[in-house]
């Protein structure tokens, strides 16, 4: 679903934020291929290996705007991301029985088990192509005013 609404946006449509504060959607490709990269993945594969090792800080938010996502290629982030999940499922694939119960102590969130990084990893897919809808409701009530959208439906 990702692959189609980013590949059928406009450029222009995929560079738009409705606020300074608020991601377009080629930010929020651009995190997703951060998250893939250095987050989930990672995490998950060093929670099932040792849940004891410390996991390296990362600062997603602050990566947005160093990788200046804002500006990339969004075909490149597409394809990029696509590459780091392919090799995701590839590796969640090969996996086999796993250690779904191991824990890591975070600093902040409490005992996190293996499964429940897996869980947060696809909820956090989730919450983005939630992201990346109301981006396009946004830009639909921008590009139709001044013309309203009750007929469609509460949002």
């Amino acid at each position: 679903m990702l692959v189609s609404v980013i590949e059928n946006a406009t450029d222009e449509e995929t560079r738009w934020r409705p606020s300074k504060e608020a991601w377009s959607m080629a930010q929020i490709l651009g995190h997703m291929l951060d998250e893939e990269r250095d987050d989930f993945r990672t995490r998950l594969q060093s929670t099932l290996n040792d849940p004891e090792a410390r996991w390296a800080p990362i600062y997603p938010e602050a990566r947005v705007q160093e990788r200046r996502h804002q500006e990339a290629s969004v075909d490149r982030l597409l394809k990029d991301w696509k590459s780091e999940r392919r090799a995701s499922l590839q590796w969640l694939g090969q996996l086999g029985e796993a250690a779904w119960h191991n824990t890591y102590a975070h600093p902040e969130l409490g005992n996190l088990r293996a499964g429940d990084i897996l869980l947060s990893w696809v909820n956090h897919d989730h919450l983005h192509l939630r992201q990346i809808t109301q981006r396009l409701y946004q830009i639909a009530l921008k590009d139709g005013a001044p013309f309203e959208c009750a007929y469609a439906g509460p949002w």
